[in-house]
């Protein structure tokens, strides 16, 4: 009989190194180029995620594979919120690190833009995934 693996932020890092990069061409493409010279991912434990200019702070969650959010019993609407972390932080580079808000009360635009561009993303790559989590936003 085998075991699941336990999870492994390091055996997952390189898919999610990809997807960063992809979502790096996909903004630059839109938006203008990557505005540093470079970016850096790393864990950080828990829920939250963060972005800072040339650095992501991606949560535990956003390492899990397909089989590892299953084995958790992660709904299917937030694996896929899940798998928009790198792509939504990454957009931080541009909205939040590059643009910045003049005031706390702005900040709601850093977000709205960084999960828009996320969702531009997932529409284009995964129609239905993309049509689930706007139900999944529209039922909460």
């Amino acid at each position: 009989m085998l075991t699941p693996h336990s999870p492994s932020p390091a055996r997952n890092a390189s898919p999610l190194a990809e997807v960063a990069a992809r979502a790096i061409q996909y903004y630059a493409d839109r938006f203008g180029p990557f505005p540093y010279s470079r970016l850096a991912l790393t864990q950080m434990p828990g829920s939250d995620s963060q972005g800072w200019p040339g650095l992501v702070f991606l949560s535990s969650y956003a390492f899990l594979n397909e089989e590892e959010g299953a084995a958790l019993h992660v709904s299917p609407f937030r694996r896929l919120l899940q798998q928009q972390i790198p792509a939504h932080e990454t957009a931080h580079q541009w909205w939040g690190d590059l643009i910045t808000w003049s005031s706390y009360r702005d900040q709601w635009l850093s977000e709205g833009l960084a999960n828009y561009c996320a969702l531009m993303m997932l529409q284009e790559r995964n129609p239905a995934g993309f049509r689930e989590v706007m139900e999944g936003y529209r039922e909460s």
